[in-house]
């Protein structure tokens, strides 16, 4: 692994594991033992039913396709049982071994499997990592129960899209309350709550209990649980970031300053610590430290800042202790408009650079986020020139790979610009490709036709993000026309409806601190409020073609009818309470002309009982609250 052979290393780390099973059994065969055992469980046969479609029998379970296996705490517990019940639960390779030995290389073993599903996690071994990672955590728990391997365990389920099931979640006057979650979520709050069995004093779990607390709606609750964590670790500076953005949630800005002051004093590169006490102290009107005294602003409001202001002197301390940016452009930037020509005090030395105030720093981090997000998927489709080669860069095999994928969904007798585009480009990959390095044989006119194509990908991550989405609609299009000539034979699950899939290894675009509504508030320059908006865009488009939503259906989806005398409008937002945009828009549904449009709400924020609320629920045709609702049944 230390040579980056990440492929070698697994090999190794699964060859002592079966050493460890008595060499009877490949670690394979052990996870998939493990799903086919999970197939008996309630939850997961109730998760399974819910994702709808032909479910494989167990016995016909394959390393490679297996189903997600979700387990109760007490089920993982028992898995050494069920898989060894000749040896009564302990490794075939550990019989014979006295107690002190036994636990010793059972803790052994437990972290060479979490080693393990570490590797399959971030390296995309399989098609769906989790259906090896969760059997993975589950034997590792059950080898040497650990407060930790609960945590990531909770983080794990917590993400996964699953329908709504009963749970408990703790109450404000202790104990427990009956609640609905989805049931990813559900089995999450078990093991953060068998981990705190294990570790009473744990703040990781406190921490990843009351965040998952907070999505479910139970705030209070959740402030609870982040206070607890900094009870047991004082200096825990996601704990006291996360309980100054719960305690703002509630509308108490003002309390979450000293939360969030606190996280950046510990961490003073933690963005959204350094961002929440900016945006907190916004939110308050409490212009204290916003400008370094160097800026124009603040030379024009005022000189200086009083020596005993004790916030603002913190403030300035924890903004000039922040790493500076290290992207080219944008040290030029902050030169120019922050005159940062000098070395700043030493923080250590009591004099903070009053050139760095908060809304001076917020905008370093964007710019750095910006700067870095530009390297996102950057290699993926295409490898960069090799020594000699007079700059032709050449396709990957993941390139190559989207393209024989799109070309199979757009047959050239399609006779679209879009069939005629993929197509060519795939010939030209293919021609590029096929003679390696040695580019010199491509004749002038492939070259200048690779060149243009080359420059359309220069953001390849957003230019096969817009051509899967361009493929989808085209096909959606073709697949409504022929139902609405009354075509009764056609089958939407047909090859050309199949929904085109990302290129292998195209990971999540990670987006920038400030969101786009916001940007307003912050001296960003056009070029920077149009590039946050599109890596937002990019996170959305990569999250609905598939990238973050594994559950969509294989085929895209069937078109719906053409619209009758009365067309159905579906508004989906969580600001459907007291927010700007239902200041905005609360007539708004109201004022639709109910002859011709039938108006539906999704609200996926719990109510606040605000008279905005109230309107806008009186005021729409139908009113659905789905806060607990997974995405994928809205």
């Amino acid at each position: 692994l230390a040579l980056g052979d990440v492929a070698g290393g697994r090999r190794e780390y699964e060859k002592a594991m079966e050493v460890v099973l008595g060499g009877q059994l490949r670690l394979q065969d052990v996870v998939v033992r493990i799903a086919c055992a999970g197939a008996h469980d309630g939850v997961n046969q109730m998760f399974q039913a819910q994702q709808g479609g032909q479910q494989a029998r167990p016995n016909t379970y394959e390393f490679n396709s297996l189903p997600l296996t979700l387990l109760a705490p007490e089920n993982a517990a028992r898995v050494l049982l069920v898989l060894f019940p000749a040896t009564r639960g302990v490794l075939p390779g550990f019989t014979g071994l006295g107690a002190a030995q036994l636990q010793q290389a059972n803790q052994v073993s437990a972290n060479l499997l979490l080693a393990l599903a570490k590797l399959y996690q971030d390296h995309a071994v399989v098609a769906q990592p989790l259906t090896v990672v969760l059997p993975l955590y589950y034997l590792a728990l059950a080898l040497a129960p650990s407060p930790s391997t609960c945590n990531n365990l909770g983080i794990i389920l917590s993400a996964i899209p699953s329908p709504p099931t009963s749970t408990l979640v703790p109450s404000l006057q202790g104990g427990r309350q009956a609640a609905q979650a989805p049931m990813g979520a559900a089995l999450a709050l078990q093991y953060y709550t068998h981990g705190l069995q294990l570790d009473a004093r744990h703040p990781h779990l406190y921490t990843n209990l009351g965040s998952l607390l907070k999505d479910l709606g139970y705030v209070q609750e959740a402030v609870q649980m982040y206070k607890k964590a900094i009870e047991f670790n004082p200096k825990f500076d996601v704990a006291l970031a996360n309980l100054g953005n719960a305690i703002k949630d509630m509308g108490c800005v003002q309390d979450s300053i000293e939360y969030y002051l606190r996280a950046a004093k510990v961490s003073p590169n933690f963005v959204e610590a350094v961002c929440g006490l900016a945006n907190a102290m916004a939110g308050v009107c409490d212009w204290r430290a916003r400008d370094g005294l160097w800026t124009e602003v603040s030379v024009r409001w005022h000189a200086a800042l009083p020596t005993d202001d004790q916030m603002a002197t913190d403030i300035f301390t924890v903004m000039s202790s922040g790493r500076r940016p290290t992207a080219p452009a944008v040290v030029i930037k902050m030169q120019r408009l922050l005159g940062y020509t000098q070395t700043p005090p030493a923080p250590d030395a009591g004099q903070p650079d009053r050139r760095r105030g908060w809304m001076d720093r917020v905008v370093e981090i964007v710019d750095q986020q910006l700067a870095e997000g530009i390297e996102w998927c950057r290699g993926l489709l295409l490898a960069p020139a090799a020594k000699g080669d007079s700059g032709v860069c050449r396709p990957t095999r993941a390139l190559l790979w989207f393209l024989d994928g799109l070309s199979r969904l757009l047959p050239e007798t399609d006779g679209s610009p879009l069939a005629a585009f993929v197509h060519a480009t795939r010939t030209l990959a293919q021609t590029v490709a096929a003679v390696g390095e040695k580019t010199d044989a491509l004749s002038s006119d492939v070259r200048r036709r690779w060149a243009a194509v080359a420059r359309q990908m220069r953001n390849e991550g957003g230019w096969a993000l817009r051509l899967v989405e361009r493929v989808v609609i085209g096909q959606q299009r073709r697949l409504y026309h022929r139902l609405a000539a009354g075509d009764a034979g056609i089958d939407c699950a047909a090859p050309e409806f199949r929904r085109p899939q990302l290129p292998t290894g195209m990971a999540s675009p990670h987006v920038p601190t400030v969101l786009p509504f916001h940007t307003f508030t912050y001296p960003l320059d056009a070029r920077e409020v149009r590039l946050i908006s599109h890596r937002n865009a990019l996170r959305l488009s990569f999250s609905t073609l598939g990238g973050g939503a594994p559950w969509l259906p294989t085929h895209v989806y069937r078109p719906p009818p053409a619209p009758a005398a009365v067309l159905n409008i579906g508004y989906v937002s969580s600001d459907f309470n007291n927010h700007p945009l239902s200041h905005l828009m609360q007539s708004v549904f109201g004022m639709h002309d109910r002859r011709r449009y039938r108006i539906f709400c999704y609200a996926t924020t719990a109510s606040d009982n605000s008279p905005h609320r109230a309107k806008i629920e009186s005021e729409a045709d139908v009113f659905v609250a789905c806060a607990s609702w997974s995405t994928q049944r809205i």
